[in-house]
């Protein structure tokens, strides 16, 4: 009956001590918006995402594993061109951010929705293609990495977005539906460096000196004719 009772109290200390380093490794990450209704994603540092929200009342309480951690967050919501911003969280700590959005304001030649391309390059260029292969929108990735692109809703159809910069390969990717009026679609494109691993190269055996090849065998021959003698 003792060791029984032992090792009920062992296991729950053990999920005691479980629970507690969950908990222990979740952060709060609040994002205060002027938008109720926008959808909130957060991401780690290689543009996956670890968490999402939705903001009401105006801020979205989001949880977050410290150990995925959290690097970036988009903000968007329809009537309202989209933000990216910088992100961070601290185990049992919430950290508070602002994104405010700016509302959409539609022209009488058109409607337009955005695309919103997140990469893992600074500075990249990205290109739209219609269905005809023209040009018809672009932009440069900021200091997170994102680039938002006005999308025309009228004329001919987007069909692609090309992403590049100088020592990555450059992708080409589909873009399936477009948005409606005022909304945001979002697209991630990694893109992979050019640059290869140096492997080195291996170096030849030294070979032995001739001279000294000879001499070698020349001081065998003497200790053997020593031997027979």
């Amino acid at each position: 009956m003792k060791k029984t009772i032992i090792a009920v109290a062992t296991l729950l200390v053990a999920a005691a001590l479980l629970v507690g380093a969950g908990a222990a490794a979740q952060g709060e990450i609040i994002i205060n918006c002027n938008a109720d209704g926008a959808n909130v994603t957060v991401y780690d540092a290689n543009w996956n995402p670890v968490a999402n929200g939705v903001v009401s009342g105006g801020h979205a309480d989001i949880y977050v594993d410290t150990a995925k951690g959290a690097t970036y967050a988009t903000v968007f919501a329809s009537g309202y061109e989209p933000q990216t911003i910088g992100v961070s969280v601290v185990a049992g700590n919430p950290t508070t951010f602002t994104a405010n959005l700016a509302p959409v304001e539609q022209t009488i030649g058109g409607s337009f929705g955005f695309l919103q391309v997140l990469t893992n390059v600074i500075g990249a260029d990205v290109k739209l293609l219609d269905i005809s292969g023209n040009e018809c929108g672009s932009g440069v990735t900021d200091n997170t990495g994102a680039v938002t692109i006005k999308i025309m809703l009228v004329g001919t159809p987007v069909k692609s977005a090309v992403v590049s910069a100088n020592g990555y390969t450059t992708k080409q990717m589909e873009i399936g539906t477009l948005p409606g009026a005022g909304e945001t679609i979002q697209m991630v494109v990694k893109l992979d460096s050019d640059v290869k691993p140096t492997v080195p190269t291996p170096q030849p055996a030294t070979p032995m000196p001739i001279a000294g090849l000879l001499a070698g065998l020349g001081a065998a021959a003497v200790v053997l004719l020593k031997r027979r003698a």
